[in-house]
C-alpha cells in the first residue's frame, strides 16, 4: 500500500562473505549497497523489479527479480470508512445531548404523599 513500508533482504552463504546491491528493473544504477534495501513510506514511482546482487573476490550471483507493486487505497473503502467515522460521531453527540436534557429536567413528585415525605426530609435537614 502506498505510504507503508517494504524491507527488501538479500542473504548469501559466501565464504569469503559477500557484499551487497541492489538494482532496480535490471538498471546498471545501485539503488542500495546494504543487505537489506527498506522502502520506508513508499510511492507509486517505487514499484518495479528489484534485483540483488552478492559478490565478493571469487565472483557474483544477482538473484531473479522480486517484484514491488504499490497500491493505493480504494475511494469506496476510505468512503466507507468515513460513513461510518461520521455516523459514530452522531451517535455519540445524540446520546450526550439526551443526557444533558435528562440532567436538567425537574423531579415532579405527583403523589402528595411524595411530596410530603420530601418536605418532612427538608425541614429536618
Amino acid at each position: 500500500m502506498k505510504g507503508s513500508s517494504v524491507t527488501l533482504t538479500c542473504s548469501s552463504d559466501a565464504n569469503p562473505a559477500a557484499n551487497y546491491s541492489w538494482r532496480k528493473n535490471n538498471n546498471h544504477s545501485v539503488v542500495s549497497k546494504d543487505q537489506q534495501f527498506v522502502l520506508s513510506s513508499i510511492l507509486s514511482s517505487d514499484s518495479g523489479q528489484y534485483y540483488c546482487t552478492a559478490q565478493n573476490e571469487l565472483g557474483e550471483k544477482t538473484s531473479g527479480p522480486v517484484s514491488v507493486q504499490v497500491t493505493c487505497q480504494s475511494m469506496s473503502s476510505i468512503t466507507s470508512r468515513l460513513a461510518l467515522l461520521i455516523l459514530i460521531s452522531m451517535l455519540v453527540q445524540i446520546t450526550t445531548l439526551r443526557t444533558m436534557k435528562a440532567m436538567k429536567k425537574p423531579t415532579k413528585l405527583s403523589d402528595p404523599e411524595e411530596m410530603m415525605e420530601m418536605r418532612n426530609v427538608i425541614e429536618i435537614t
